[in-house]
């Protein structure tokens, strides 16, 4: 779980490269382009590295959508060095290593994708604006509160339910990317992929779908070109219709995002059920004879220990809940339960 939800936050910042910060881009040794050669395109796995006519680069998902605009800083022997200003994104293309380097505010300098192939291709053109009038965008009613949403479309595919998670079917690839929800309301969905490491927000009354890829920042996607709902609580006949429960303690929008861009998880838990966003301690599952060794408690594995000399465990999260026994100077103490 700690490891999916460090995806998810790398899931939320930027889907790139790990590569030095604009300090190390300015101090390390500097040579002219040529050095690097004749390398105009740099692919990773869901996307590539394009460099465009004026002497920039973009960034381009594997289907061709562009992403993100970089300039180039300078090169050295066997690296491009790129930034994004509005981001504060820098990105290493290490041709020697076949890495991507990313940093940006918060992130430190890490490795985030691995090359799979370098090409030297004439430069992407800057596309001039469009002289014709886009077409109409679809009208698409939100769904009302008793409907429960069962399709979403957008350019490349659509979402759809798929038991307790949600099916995406692109239209470039036979295969279907299964999506845990991570939280469902009747202003969003989101949904995370653990193979994909994707992270989705289908925002439904702007009618559009977001994404972060790969560690990236939750840009916009696509729009959503089609909505279908079907009833959630389908009338009986001659039955008057009840109030819709109140369903207790439920986190707003901007608190459910501001949990998965902090690496929790949206969870009922406690005798009320109310929602809680649950963060991972950075030590969980550590082995510990006191408190003061953990970022939570030091844990017993089991409640039958009191009194007893033991070595427990550094508690996982910060979900106050159920039943535990704190150890203290390597001796479990009594339990305790949290409702």
């Amino acid at each position: 779980m700690k490891h999916r939800l460090l995806a998810i936050i790398a899931i939320l910042m930027l889907g790139g490269i790990a590569f030095p910060n604009s300090a190390y881009a300015q101090t390390s040794g500097q040579s002219s382009a040529s050095h690097v050669g004749p390398v105009t395109k740099v692919i990773f796995p869901t996307g590539y590295f394009q460099k465009n006519s004026s002497g920039g680069w973009d960034e381009y998902y594997a289907n061709g959508t562009l992403r993100f605009p970089f300039r180039e800083v300078r090169s050295s022997r066997d690296s491009v060095f790129l930034r994004n200003d509005s981001l504060q994104v820098d990105i290493e293309l290490n041709m020697a290593t076949g890495e991507i380097w990313a940093e940006w505010p918060g992130q430190f300098r890490h490795v985030m994708h691995r090359m799979s192939d370098v090409r030297n291709e004439a430069p992407e053109p800057i596309a001039p604006p469009t002289q014709t009038a886009p077409p109409a965008p679809p009208v698409i009613t939100p769904p009302s509160t008793n409907m429960r949403i069962n399709v979403v479309g957008y350019r490349a595919g659509e979402l759809r339910p798929s038991g307790t998670q949600w099916a995406d079917y692109r239209n470039d690839s036979d295969a279907v990317h299964l999506y845990d929800v991570l939280s469902e309301s009747d202003a969003a969905i989101y949904l995370y992929s653990d193979t994909s490491l994707r992270f989705y927000r289908v925002d439904i009354p702007a009618q559009q779908l977001f994404m972060a890829a790969d560690g990236g920042p939750l840009v916009l996607h696509s729009p959503i070109t089609e909505m279908s709902a079907v009833s959630a609580n389908p009338p009986s006949v001659n039955v008057p219709q009840l109030p819709k429960p109140q369903i207790p303690g439920r986190l707003s929008q901007s608190e459910i995002e501001e949990c998965v861009w902090s690496l929790g998880r949206i969870e009922r838990a406690g005798i009320l059920g109310a929602e809680r966003c649950t963060r991972p301690y950075s030590d969980g599952g550590k082995s510990c004879t006191d408190s003061s060794q953990c970022e939570g408690q030091c844990r017993a594995p089991d409640l039958n220990q009191t009194d007893k000399a033991i070595v427990g465990v550094c508690q996982m999260d910060d979900n106050p809940f159920g039943c535990h026994a704190e150890v203290s100077g390597g001796i479990a103490q009594p339990g305790l339960c949290v409702d």
